[in-house]
């Protein structure tokens, strides 16, 4: 499971973890990042966030700043301060091109708020700049095919696949992957869909391979499938907004599935877990309040995910879809609205 809110990177303060320290950074522990560790622990994300900048501005050149770094931007993240922490990370990866764990910190945390191109950017450049290796490989062409494309992405992301598979280091992520971007590029076939839901149900402790499945298992109509993918992926990372909103999107399909209301709570939590920069997120959002016979909070939360769009790198692959959704919400409501004597 990949997530970006995992235990910190500094245990606590147990005779263990000192000497575990000391034989990693061959110096003595810097105790507001253990104190920092505790805090993290305990949910106090706010003053653990205090106690790794202090370690931070008095040991600037510690050899262990750069783990600090992504802990404090972890702590950040949990806090609800997204731009805060994504300033962190860029600083650490433009401070050491090199480092893997910084690439992939940023990655994961692009990805998480619903910026699938600028997380594929991140991992491009990582991929140009480290050793590329199989994970990183996976993780790449599943960031571009959950984006849709851009082509010239896609085509890059799948020369490095066929160069792992060449070398015997294919992943079940990149096989996940491979068929998703058949089924999007091909259309529907119950083959390749079942392929797809078999390496599901062999690796449920992979979230980004659940996420691909019950994502084509939703749109084939196959709900009572979907849903069992995602209670997997739930169970593994309760907080991961992709899988949120696509558990609401399979009660937003007609017949004995059908709950707008349940759908409601889903899709406002996978947004609150974005801090609302996620307009995939919000898009299906404004879908949920209008099957919930809302149609003025629809048509401010698709102006709001058409907002956030509109900031991204590139553009939002559903524009068009929103913009359609836009569209009928405001003739909805002019037709509801009495004109005046």
């Amino acid at each position: 499971m990949r997530r970006l809110l995992k235990a910190p990177l500094f245990e606590g303060t147990t005779i263990s973890s000192i000497k575990t320290w000391l034989l990693t950074w061959k110096t003595l522990p810097v105790w507001s990042w253990i104190r920092a560790a505790e805090l993290y622990r305990q949910g106090r994300f706010p003053e653990a966030a205090t106690m790794y900048k202090k370690g931070l501005e008095r040991y600037p050149q510690h050899p262990a700043r750069h783990c600090a770094t992504i802990d404090l931007a972890r702590c950040l993240f949990a806090d609800g301060k997204i731009q805060e922490a994504e300033q962190y990370l860029r600083q650490l990866v433009a401070q050491i091109p090199s480092s893997r764990t910084a690439h992939k910190a940023l990655f994961l945390f692009q990805l998480r708020i619903g910026h699938t191109l600028d997380a594929a950017w991140t991992m491009r450049r990582a991929l140009r700049s480290i050793v590329p290796e199989p994970e990183l490989i996976g993780l790449y062409l599943y960031c571009v095919v959950e984006n849709g494309g851009p082509e010239f992405l896609l085509k890059e992301a799948e020369r490095l696949v066929k160069s792992a598979k060449k070398a015997g280091r294919e992943t079940p992520l990149m096989r996940a992957a491979e068929q998703k971007r058949d089924l999007l590029m091909k259309g529907y076939s119950p083959h390749v869909l079942k392929k797809l839901e078999e390496i599901a149900n062999e690796h449920p402790e992979d979230v980004e391979i659940g996420i691909l499945a019950a994502g084509s298992l939703r749109e084939a109509g196959k709900v009572a499938s979907a849903r069992r993918v995602l209670r997997r992926a739930l169970h593994k990372d309760p907080t991961h907004p992709r899988v949120l909103s696509l558990f609401s999107e399979t009660y937003l399909l007609s017949g004995s599935f059908y709950n707008p209301e349940f759908a409601l709570q889903l899709a406002t939590e996978a947004c609150k877990r974005t801090n609302w920069r996620s307009p995939r997120e919000m898009h299906i959002l404004a879908e949920v309040f209008f099957h919930c016979g809302d149609p003025l909070t629809a048509l401010a939360t698709a102006e709001r995910a058409k907002e956030e769009g509109s900031r991204l790198l590139g553009t939002y692959r559903d524009t068009a879809a929103l913009d359609r959704l836009i569209e009928e919400l405001n003739e909805s409501l002019s037709k509801d609205t009495p004109v005046a004597a």
